[in-house]
């Protein structure tokens, strides 16, 4: 499922929603525009923000966006190791901000062979694996319930649902 799926999909309903990547290569005004092809299908507030997971300093209207929000959803979000840490750090920070709130995130594994493993690994998603641990249990601002969920539903896009896909919830309360 590519981020436009997602975003037609989170954009289809009544809730108010925003969208956001990083603000390079013209990706902003991309969505922009794939929400206009698509205005027939866009029944909810809709904004378009950037977002760029290395950056800590948020501007006024994304915290403010961020502390109204409780569904937020990523996909396609774990390419290297560096990016991978950032939206973990990036993820804290938005779920340790009340209310609570639930991130569905969606990605690939993305296999590689090493030398070092004499095998096909997914060293970024393990890498995903072992920061989100780390936080689950380090963090004294909230508490996670994170379940893999399974990929057992009717698809209502064209997409191929690869092997690897998965989907993991991710549940915030703050303490």
């Amino acid at each position: 499922m590519s981020n436009n799926h997602l975003n037609i999909a989170s954009i289809s309903t009544k809730y108010p929603t925003i969208v956001s990547d990083i603000n390079m290569g013209g990706i902003l005004d991309l969505i922009k525009l794939n929400a206009k092809y698509n205005k027939k299908l866009v029944k909810s507030q809709f904004k378009v923000m950037p977002l760029d997971f290395t950056d800590t300093a948020w501007s006024p209207a994304l915290l403010t966006e961020v502390k109204q929000a409780n569904i937020i959803i990523a996909a396609d979000v774990i390419y290297d190791d560096d990016l991978t840490a950032a939206f973990v750090s990036t993820i804290q920070k938005i779920l340790n901000t009340e209310p609570p709130k639930t991130l569905y995130m969606v990605l690939e594994k993305r296999y590689v062979f090493t030398i070092e493993h004499l095998d096909s690994v997914a060293p970024c998603y393990e890498t995903f694996l072992t920061l989100l641990d780390k936080v689950k249990t380090e963090n004294a601002h909230s508490t996670w319930d994170i379940q893999q969920l399974p990929l057992d539903f009717p698809k209502y896009f064209t997409y191929d649902r690869v092997k690897d896909l998965v989907l993991w919830k991710i549940s915030s309360t703050p303490i």
